[in-house]
């Protein structure tokens, strides 16, 4: 009987064990790949004058990308979007006093091959934010470790923009983003369902007397 007894404590004692391990050490990989991810590849100071920008980034994630001019909302916002040449969801006669100032050309090249290229003038989204609001003019799909370049040309002067400190952004899209996110979040849920178990196991083990 005590033998039997013994045998069924090591068997709780050994799940709880490998429930508990498993509980943290997939939520554990998990966070240490997510941390290492580089969510946003360039992030950088542009002067908006005539002439030509280059970046190189290398994605150490797959998956979808964005490029955009990020500008800080230190200008009205009616204004900033017509110096920046939005199109969706305003009214026709909001720039007519106010015209576009970021105007450029880019080309996106991989492995020395042209992947994609346009004018600012198809932009893609704008997004907001208290306190920025970005011109998405470029989407594409990016490979793990593969070297990427992208040449903006700009052709006109945006001094108007100067104060609004214009930046140049590359970076995983938002949906990717938040898709990877909500992996880390069921992560953290199955954890929680391995562990709990696996520690009311090992609690309530009592030695025989």
């Amino acid at each position: 009987m005590t033998q039997k007894l013994e045998t069924s404590l090591s068997l709780r004692v050994a799940i709880g064990l490998i429930l508990t391990a498993v509980g943290v050490f997939v939520p554990l990989v998990f966070i240490l790949w997510y941390s290492h991810v580089r969510w946003v590849r360039v992030d950088k100071s542009v002067p908006l004058v005539p002439g030509r920008v280059e970046v190189e980034f290398s994605p150490n994630f797959e998956g979808s990308y964005v490029s955009s001019i990020r500008v800080q909302r230190k200008l009205p916002f009616e204004t900033l979007q017509c110096l920046l040449g939005e199109k969706n969801y305003i009214p026709l006669s909001q720039c007519k006093d106010v015209p576009a100032v970021l105007q450029f050309k880019w080309q996106l090249n991989t492995n020395g091959h042209v992947a994609q290229q346009g004018t600012s003038d198809k932009q893609l989204l704008g997004a907001y934010a208290n306190d920025f609001i970005e011109m998405e003019f470029l989407y594409f799909e990016a490979k793990r470790g593969q070297h990427y370049s992208l040449e903006l040309e700009f052709t006109k002067k945006g001094s108007e923009l100067a104060v609004t400190n214009p930046r140049l952004r590359v970076g995983v899209e938002s949906w990717d983003s938040f898709d990877t996110a909500m992996g880390l979040l069921w992560a953290l849920l199955f954890a929680a369902i391995c562990v709990l178990p696996g520690i009311v196991l090992l609690v309530r083990v009592k030695r025989p007397k």
